[in-house]
């Protein structure tokens, strides 16, 4: 979305060896999209972007639909942990936005589908 090239060469790369070092990398990129958004503009949200996937395929999107397309790919991933929980008895994480948003101590009772099964 700045017009650079990224560095990435496979889909399936290991940026962080430690999760401490992952959960600070992510808390960094997410104040980063925060602020990106917070300082764009309606112009500059419309602006048609040509970029280059993992794959070589050329594309082109307006930031307004990339940034759509970065949330809506996150869903997908997180759906895939979901089911991937659900597939072995293990209580699922809490990914569900109202729960997630409110931190661990904003829930006193777990609701029933969250609960380990036995």
């Amino acid at each position: 979305m700045h017009k650079e090239d990224h560095s990435h060469k496979a889909l399936n790369e290991v940026l962080y060896g430690e999760f401490e070092k992952l959960a600070a990398a992510r808390e960094e990129m997410d104040q980063r999209l925060i602020d990106y958004v917070d300082d764009l503009s309606e112009n500059d949200a419309d602006e048609q972007i040509d970029f280059t996937l993992l794959s070589g395929a050329k594309g082109s999107m307006n930031r307004r639909m990339i940034l759509m397309h970065m949330f809506n790919h996150n869903t997908y991933h997180r759906g895939f942990v979901v089911e991937t929980f659900c597939q072995v008895p293990a209580a699922l994480p809490l990914i569900d936005l109202p729960i997630f948003m409110r931190g661990a101590g904003g829930m006193r009772n777990m609701p029933p589908h969250l609960v380990a099964a036995e």
